[in-house]
């Protein structure tokens, strides 16, 4: 993985903001050495001449008598100056050689000042890089963190309204269907009381002896049946009329009465126990409930 930033991946406070200038640092150790050289003494300077006596101008043959004091005299040999003049005892500087030996100890000080500076500023920008990686890890985890919690909450109520609008269609399918559940099972008992039931004779006495027990008022009755009941009803009569006291019962054949058709007179009125009729009422009851639930 590469150490490199880029300094747009990078999110740096301006307040913070630090800037490294190597040539202002090179600059400022050039001048301090500058500064030190010229606090330096130069004997090189000063120990080849003589003191004088204030403003006394020793003149040229004082500068070059010699130890005991006499003048050393020169002989023009029409070509200048003695081309081999006398060798003084005292030791002689050489200028250009005691620059390069000073302009290579500087060079060296130079050196070594940029070898420093390089290196602080190579430690400097490894420390930013390392605090700005540091940063930018953290900074990109919180980002990251709060990125994927509020994605993950994003989703949750999503599948929240989502569940909520499956239960809400699933209870208007409820409601939508019950009718026709209703509907369903009507036609099924119709069916089954219609073609199987209505094969049993047994069923009309059912609904005679049903009714004729739930009715209160009245002691006489009269049961109207079909033709095609009424021999079977007249045979189980004293069964219909067990257990109840006092009662008087006559039965009558109807020729507008079908098969398991039934109409029963009393004081009170007129009972209808037919099985459609019962079928119908069955068939009310359920809506009734269906509606209720």
């Amino acid at each position: 993985m590469s150490n490199i930033y880029k300094y747009f991946s990078v999110n740096v406070d301006s307040e913070e903001k630090r800037i490294i200038d190597s040539s202002d640092i090179l600059d400022q150790k050039l001048e301090k050495i500058s500064d030190e050289l010229e606090e330096e003494p130069k004997p090189w300077l000063t120990e080849n001449f003589y003191e004088t006596d204030g403003d006394e101008n020793p003149g040229v043959e004082g500068l070059v008598r010699d130890e005991d004091g006499q003048t050393e005299e020169y002989v023009d040999d029409g070509g200048g100056f003695d081309s081999n003049p006398p060798i003084a005892d005292e030791e002689t500087y050489d200028d250009s050689a005691m620059r390069e030996e000073m302009m290579g100890h500087l060079q060296e000080e130079i050196d070594q000042m940029r070898s420093e500076a390089v290196a602080d500023i190579q430690a400097e920008l490894d420390t930013l890089r390392m605090q700005a990686r540091e940063e930018g890890q953290k900074a990109g985890y919180d980002q990251g963190f709060a990125q994927g919690h509020a994605e993950a909450m994003a989703i949750l109520e999503e599948e929240k309204a989502r569940l909520k609008e499956m239960e809400k269609e699933y209870d208007l399918n409820i409601q939508a269907v019950e009718p026709l559940f209703v509907d369903k099972l009507t036609s099924i008992y119709q069916h089954i009381f219609q073609v199987d039931l209505s094969e049993h004779r047994d069923i009309i006495l059912h609904l005679i002896d049903t009714t004729i027990h739930s009715i209160e008022t009245g002691k006489n009755f009269i049961i109207r049946v079909s033709k095609d009941d009424i021999g079977f009803v007249t045979m189980q009569k004293s069964k219909l009329l067990g257990g109840l006291n006092e009662v008087t019962a006559e039965i009558v054949e109807d020729a507008t009465l079908q098969k398991n058709e039934c109409l029963i007179e009393t004081e009170g009125g007129i009972f209808d126990c037919s099985l459609d009729v019962e079928l119908e009422a069955l068939s009310k009851k359920l809506k009734l409930l269906s509606y209720h639930s």
